[in-house]
């Protein structure tokens, strides 16, 4: 079974424990959650579910126009530092 379906029984108070760990930043920050790149992977989100987080935060999407060589240096940062790089068209 794939590890994203799989079930985990748990107690209440290992459930209780999580739900306090999740809510503590300093777990997130200090590994104590996990930092193992092989757990991670990119939340799917709906427009619906998007246009929700943007209003919950916020945000509002802009344009802009940059240089080409500043466009061409952040695609160099992106790839010495092993990011991808996402264009805007």
């Amino acid at each position: 079974m794939p590890p994203e379906t799989e079930i985990f029984l748990m107690n209440a108070e290992t459930v209780k424990n999580v739900i306090e760990a999740v809510d503590n930043d300093d777990c997130w920050d200090n590994g104590e959650l996990g930092r193992d790149e092989q757990f991670a992977r990119e939340a799917k989100k709906t427009s619906e579910q998007q246009a929700a987080l943007d209003e919950a935060l916020d945000l509002q999407m802009i344009s802009i126009r940059l240089p080409k060589a500043m466009i061409g240096d952040f695609k160099f940062i992106a790839e010495v530092n092993g990011l991808k790089y996402q264009t805007l068209r």
